[in-house]
């Protein structure tokens, strides 16, 4: 069937594009009233939220058309169908914020965030027949809270889904966080993309490099910079995302971090820099720079108890 006709007040008429039925879902609510554009329901069809805050631009700005209800009040008496339909999205929302209008919500329910734990790729979206498996898993994923989003969902056909939780950013980004911050689903916490730390947020295909990879030793984990990391933009409209993850470890294998140190300090992170190691039962560490023979180089090691400064022997106990 067509979808993307747009057809509001000063808009350039758009050709219909033709999508298959199946993969549609209806649009979110227009809030200007029809009959008087100076009345405007901000809040409708939007668990309370304006398109401004969802879509990043007003109603008639928004580059998709708005379904309304058919109560015959318009200069067509009610025989046009006002729904409009598109897709596919995923969790088959335009916007999970929508989910106010489809369920029994209460007040507590009332301006909540909520988002799809999963996103359609570029060539999911643009081809999903050649993709239909993945697709319609992702369709059937249900929206989630922000404060519970990117928690594993009860249905057996979501688990093992690729990137779950990247797509938390995008709509908790918006409504949880200030300009210049993005969500960050593993604590639910709005930070910087500087302060982004955790592998978790990568995704699967890059989660299975070397260099991202946990390794074997405690402490000794993926040192990662989201390259290409969008927040929530100050105004108009971004793509925000956790972008590219990207080790920095090489990069900081031979970084100093015990000058100046009146305790054990060592490299926390890309961006991060030098933090003191935590103490434990009032022992001394400390950190070296250490010559490692498997990769021939050198290399620190932190938090290492200092040799005993008084000679002890051990006796042998009966």
């Amino acid at each position: 069937m067509s979808t993307a006709c747009i057809n509001r007040e000063g808009v350039a008429g758009l050709s219909p594009v033709c999508k298959y039925r199946e993969f549609l879902t209806r649009t979110p609510l227009c809030q200007i009233d029809s009959l008087d554009p100076a009345r405007v329901d901000r809040g409708l069809g939007l668990g309370g939220f304006d398109f401004e805050t969802i879509f990043c631009s007003s109603e008639n700005e928004v580059d998709f058309q708005c379904s309304r209800v058919c109560d015959a009040q318009g200069a067509d008496g009610g025989t046009v169908d006002t729904m409009t339909c598109d897709g596919p999205f995923a969790c088959n929302r335009k916007a999970c914020s929508m989910e106010s209008s489809y369920l029994d919500t209460n007040l507590n329910e009332f301006r909540v965030g909520r988002a799809c734990p999963v996103q359609l790729s570029a060539v999911e979206a643009a081809d999903p027949l050649v993709h239909v498996d993945v697709v319609n898993r992702k369709r059937r994923v249900s929206c989630q809270k922000c404060s519970e989003c990117g928690e594993i969902s009860a249905l057996v056909e979501t688990h093992g889904l690729p990137d779950w939780g990247r797509g938390c950013a995008a709509e908790c980004s918006k409504v949880e966080c200030v300009p210049g911050e993005i969500y960050d689903w593993t604590d639910h916490s709005c930070k910087t993309c500087e302060r982004l730390s955790n592998v978790s947020l990568c995704a699967y295909d890059e989660t299975n490099l070397d260099t991202l990879a946990v390794q074997d030793v405690s402490g000794y984990r993926a040192k990662i910079i989201f390259k290409q990391c969008q927040g929530k933009p100050a105004s108009g409209k971004a793509d925000i995302s956790y972008g590219q993850c990207e080790c920095c470890r090489n990069a900081n294998l031979e970084t100093d971090c015990s000058e100046g140190a009146a305790a054990a300090s060592y490299h926390a992170g890309c961006t991060e820099g030098c933090a003191l190691c935590m103490s434990k039962q009032d022992r001394v560490l400390t950190s070296r720079l250490k010559y490692v023979r498997p990769c021939l180089c050198l290399s620190w090691t932190v938090a290492r108890l200092l040799v005993c400064s008084t000679p002890t022997t051990h006796s042998p106990t009966s």
